[in-house]
């Protein structure tokens, strides 16, 4: 991959106590198949946006893993 741009950002939701997070990439595949780069990028957000979770619950006291 190559080109790799990436914005990642939070707004309030429209249910109390959440808040919606984004996170949005473009790149260029270079030399892998589209597919191929849009699905190693797509597990690297994943995984990116579980930690991030797994963070915020571990510091908001009586916070709960409901989506």
């Amino acid at each position: 991959m190559k080109n790799y741009k990436a914005k990642f950002w939070v707004e309030p939701d429209d249910e109390p106590e959440r808040t919606a997070v984004y996170w949005e990439a473009e790149f260029d595949a270079n030399g892998a198949n589209d597919e191929e780069a849009r699905k190693k990028i797509f597990d690297v957000l994943v995984a990116g946006m579980k930690g991030i979770k797994q963070m915020a619950l571990q510091k908001t006291p009586g916070a709960s893993d409901h989506d």
